[in-house]
């Protein structure tokens, strides 16, 4: 992890999980899918108008959508957060096992970079930045490549706009709204797939067995609050916030508590800095 002039390095053999992305056979979505025994239909645009009749046709509707057009559609948005992406595949040589991340407000605002690599030979670098339009993020990528001084060849890009936010209620009558599209990904790093899965699961409880899907999700949107901490300290403390965030994180203690450690998580310390953001 780098930002600014500091560098924390974390090792250890189980410090969590890289999921490929995407359409390739080994993708966490094609493995997810070829154990679903269903009917698709894909590439159908759902507009959010027609949902009502949609939930008057079934006993239960999960929508998972990935996106917050149809939450607003019902006025469930508690906040809502866009953010502009661009991702690249890279030549070079990598550990596979090995990511790193840049937190740098001259190209991300208050997001970061990451690069994972593909295998020994490629690598897939990720731009996210926030507060920015669709035009504007050409210029911050090239921002980067020269910041950061990026000699790899280039072999192709692709830009995506992500919207989310943070939904009042996950539950309107018949409706489920899970994943992203229930506001369960966390707006600081971007994590949610796990979350997604999870929340699909308890929203199918929820209609063949009657439990309370709202209760049943409450851990995560607990954590996700406390995360959100995180983003809310770095927009009130400035640039430089990334910087001192980083140093704490590196601290030999702090870090094997973080990383090494079941009692203490990420989300933990998001809970303790509440009070710093109320100051």
């Amino acid at each position: 992890m780098y930002s600014g002039n500091k560098k924390i390095t974390v090792k250890g053999g189980n410090l969590g999980c890289i999921f490929k992305r995407g359409p390739g056979f080994d993708s966490l979505e094609r493995q997810l899918f070829d154990k679903v025994d269903a009917f698709f239909c894909f590439d159908v645009c759902v507009m959010p108008s027609i949902i009502d009749e949609i939930r008057k046709e079934f006993d239960a509707v999960v929508v998972a959508t990935g996106g917050s057009d149809i939450p607003k559609h019902f006025d469930l948005m508690k906040s809502e957060l866009i953010i502009q992406v661009r991702s690249g595949l890279i030549e070079g040589r990598f550990e596979p096992c090995q990511v790193f991340s840049w937190m740098k407000t001259g190209y991300s605002n208050d997001l970061y970079v990451y690069l994972i690599p593909v295998n020994e030979n490629r690598a897939v670098i990720t731009l996210l930045a926030d507060d920015i339009t669709p035009d504007e993020l050409d210029y911050k990528w090239k921002k980067m490549i020269i910041t950061e001084n990026i000699t790899n060849k280039i072999l192709q890009t692709w830009d995506d706009e992500y919207r989310g936010g943070r939904l009042k209620m996950n539950q309107l009558g018949n409706l489920y709204f899970i994943g992203n599209a229930g506001g369960l990904t966390d707006d600081f790093m971007g994590f949610g797939i796990i979350n997604g899965i999870i929340s699909g699961i308890f929203a199918a409880d929820a209609i063949v067995k009657r439990t309370d899907y709202q209760k049943s999700i409450q851990t995560i949107l607990d954590r996700i609050d406390k995360i959100h901490n995180f983003k809310l300290l770095a927009e009130k403390s400035g640039k430089d916030i990334w910087k001192y965030m980083t140093g704490i994180v590196g601290f030999p203690g702090i870090r094997g508590i973080i990383y090494r450690k079941s009692l203490v998580k990420f989300y933990h310390i998001g809970g303790l800095i509440e009070n710093l953001i109320k100051e």
